[in-house]
């Protein structure tokens, strides 16, 4: 009766058949309750009582799933993250003779080691999951080209990822096609990336939606295909993309390259409400920029000098240039676009020459004052 609740997903009250089938005095599995119990445990998340229960199954003589017993204990100790534990049981799993989801184990050994910083001996094991009757070799393959990438070998990595896509029983395709897009953006190779993670939103069962949504807009923006961008964010935030920011951001850079500068302004806007926008002078300044576009220069200074506000901003210098610019577009600022432009100078000599060239200095071009500035 306990195993017919597990499976109903009812593990509290399988938990509670097995402790009336262990009060039995002529009960005689109390291996196979006690393990059961495990399982039960691990289903409600509570993997170190699983563990415990587990073990009692291992003192019990006549108790014949050793090897099943200590793979579901590695299991266990590799989703608290006590990976050497997990390796352990792992290899005795192995060592039993009739345990026989052998591939299973090594594939699992191999996460263990990879996560423990040794992706060579994760590979060894990966290996060995191959030489096994595994059901799903998709899943070692995928794994391997985890440990690939790790030890940098991105062409070694694609191979795997590839080999694993190839076995129909594999459940991971979505993962694998993420793995293999994520390679294929780092080497700018866009098209290649939009395949992947479209391949990989094909995937019902893939599960890091947000993500994959995040970086197929980031290849299209590259491509210059900024709708695409702004709607692959847009669908990111749905998905509860982990960086809001950063996807607000690139939102409002995409509407910004579309001249849409309002809708820009708005991105802009709601990435500076996000936790994770942590170079905010960034959106600030591109904020600024936008109200310039508009002609609304008081708006576009305040941002600018919000931007110069973060402690973080890096390039101070071209917050100060803008806001010079802004001034050579009012009235009456001749005193504060040259003080706005001194200290961008300052900052940055290489923008003397750029003031040089620039529209917004147009009123001011054959001023001595912005000459003797703006002179090398």
């Amino acid at each position: 009766m306990g195993y017919a609740y597990y499976n109903l997903n009812e593990d509290e009250q399988a938990i509670q058949c097995y402790h009336n089938a262990l009060a039995e005095e002529d009960f005689d599995e109390a291996g196979y309750a006690w393990s059961n119990m495990g399982l039960a445990y691990t289903a409600l998340d509570k993997d170190e009582k699983a563990i415990t229960f587990h073990r009692k199954a291992l003192t019990q003589e006549n108790y014949d799933a050793r090897g099943q017993t200590l793979c579901k204990m590695g299991e266990s100790y590799h989703t608290m993250e006590n990976y050497a534990e997990a390796i352990a049981c792992f290899e005795q799993a192995l060592s039993d003779p009739d345990f026989h989801e052998r591939g299973y184990a090594w594939d699992r050994m191999g996460v263990a080691y990879d996560m423990l910083g040794d992706p060579k001996k994760g590979i060894e094991c990966y290996e060995q999951a191959l030489k096994e009757d595994y059901e799903t070799p998709g899943n070692a393959w995928c794994n391997m080209g985890v440990a690939y990438e790790l030890l940098k070998d991105e062409d070694k990595a694609i191979e795997c990822y590839q080999t694993a896509l190839t076995h129909e029983n594999y459940s991971g395709h979505g993962r694998t096609w993420h793995n293999l897009a994520d390679i294929y953006q780092e080497r700018q190779n866009y098209p290649e990336s939009i395949h992947g993670f479209s391949k990989a939103l094909e995937c019902s069962s893939f599960d890091d939606r947000g993500d994959a949504w995040f970086e197929l807009g980031y290849a299209h923006g590259e491509l210059q295909n900024y709708e695409k961008e702004i709607q692959c964010c847009t669908f990111a935030l749905e998905e509860g993309y982990k960086a809001p920011g950063i996807a607000w951001y690139n939102m409002g850079w995409a509407h910004d390259k579309l001249e849409q500068y309002q809708k820009a302004i708005e991105c802009y806007a709601n990435a500076l409400k996000q936790e994770d926008c942590d170079e905010s002078w960034y959106a600030w300044e591109n904020m600024g920029l936008c109200y310039a576009e508009l002609n609304q220069q008081d708006q576009a200074i305040e941002c600018y000098e919000r931007a110069l506000a973060e402690p973080e901003n890096s390039e101070p210098g071209s917050a100060w240039y803008n806001k010079a610019c802004a001034f050579a577009l009012m009235k009456n600022k001749k005193k504060e676009l040259f003080e706005s432009l001194n200290n961008a100078i300052a900052l940055d000599s290489m923008l003397r020459a750029d003031a040089r060239e620039d529209e917004d200095f147009e009123a001011y071009r054959n001023d001595p004052d912005f000459i003797a500035r703006t002179t090398d």
